[in-house]
């Protein structure tokens, strides 16, 4: 809708509506005309989902974990790519700059934490392990990104910004 559009309308409501009303309508319209803009190349399919801070089985596409801070997301993209982002302000619409990634696109739907018998976790995207890490007998591990940058899989930081 252009500037002439909007300020044709808002003249003929003028004289149906109060002043009240008609800043209601106007707010509304300013509204629409952001979110049209902030939607522009969005991807059409679906938002990405954010799942908390860390996890302990699987990461599908299009999920991600931040850190406290919310500096770095740690995203399993849709092409099967595992990668770890990172912006220089915690602003909604600061943008994200990729600084690590898993070279698996094409490989896996999921990012999943395996745990083995034998004491040890693993970072893997479809069959393809990315780390492993010795856990003892304590199975409450998980992967996290701290608020430095460090992508922890169990206790053993792996990757990093």
């Amino acid at each position: 809708m252009s500037g002439s559009a909007v300020t044709t309308g808002m003249m003929a409501l003028r004289t149906h509506i109060g002043r009240r009303t008609r800043r209601v309508v106007l707010s509304g319209l300013m509204t629409a005309g952001l979110l049209s803009a902030l939607m522009v190349g969005a991807p059409a399919a679906h938002a990405d989902q954010y799942v908390g801070t860390s996890f302990t089985s699987y990461l599908l596409k299009g999920e991600y974990i931040l850190s406290p801070n919310r500096l770095y997301k740690f995203i399993m993209q849709s092409d099967g790519n595992l990668v770890l982002y990172r912006r220089y302000n915690t602003d909604i619409l600061a943008p994200w700059y990729a600084c690590w990634g898993s070279n698996t696109v094409g490989t896996g739907v999921y990012a999943e934490y395996w745990k083995e018998s034998s004491n040890v976790a693993y970072l893997k995207v479809g069959s393809t392990v990315l780390y492993g890490a010795y856990i003892g007998s304590f199975y409450s591990t998980n992967v996290n990104v701290t608020d430095a940058g460090w992508v922890y899989v169990a206790w053993s930081a792996k990757v990093h910004c």
